[in-house]
């Protein structure tokens, strides 16, 4: 046996006892060989030419704070893997003519989505759900201080892209500004 059909089956070999490490099925595999998967995704990542994104969050970490502001209140709550289906958002009525403050002391004890998750889909936006545009998505979870004193969440917005925008607690909720809170996210 010549040298190269020895590193040929010491390579098969190899890489059978990974796929059965991972319990990979015979279709499985067969999947992955006849979209080319190997060669079109994979190599590109060894290569350095794509990357992996792992969409879970730290959501217990210190967020990106704005120049000239400071965090007030950062609720934390642990790992999350960014799932639609696990927060509801919280829309605010036409008819409530109230505060930030206010609408945050109605709310008192949710568990918000904090802006961890804002600066996740910030860098991240085609993890960002389409029937957000048109709105300002509020992250109530992380309250920030501005250099002036006001305070503020931040937001997302879209006006061609997305954007970040501040929602100051002083200024009147709006039907246009849904909240996201968790169902049954436990707070670490």
């Amino acid at each position: 046996m010549e040298a190269k059909e020895k590193l040929d089956l010491i390579w098969a070999d190899r890489l059978r006892l990974c796929f059965q490490k991972g319990n990979w099925s015979d279709d499985q595999l067969e999947s992955l060989l006849n979209k080319d998967f190997l060669n079109l995704t994979v190599l590109k990542i060894i290569k350095g030419q794509s990357e992996v994104i792992e969409n879970t969050i730290d959501c217990s970490a210190t967020p990106v704070i704005c120049k000239g502001s400071i965090i007030c209140k950062h609720l934390k709550a642990g790992m999350f893997k960014f799932d639609t289906s696990s927060f509801y958002m919280y829309t605010p009525s036409e008819r409530e003519l109230i505060t930030g403050f206010d609408l945050y002391d109605k709310l008192a004890g949710s568990k918000f989505l904090n802006a961890n998750v804002f600066d996740y889909l910030i860098k991240h936006p085609k993890f960002i759900p389409e029937e957000w545009k048109g709105k300002y998505t509020a992250f109530f979870g992380t309250i920030f201080k501005d250099e002036e004193g006001r305070l503020y969440v931040k937001s997302l917005a879209w006006f061609g892209n997305w954007t970040e925008t501040k929602y100051f607690f002083d200024n009147l909720v709006s039907s246009l500004m849904p909240i996201p809170i968790f169902f049954n996210h436990g707070q670490r």
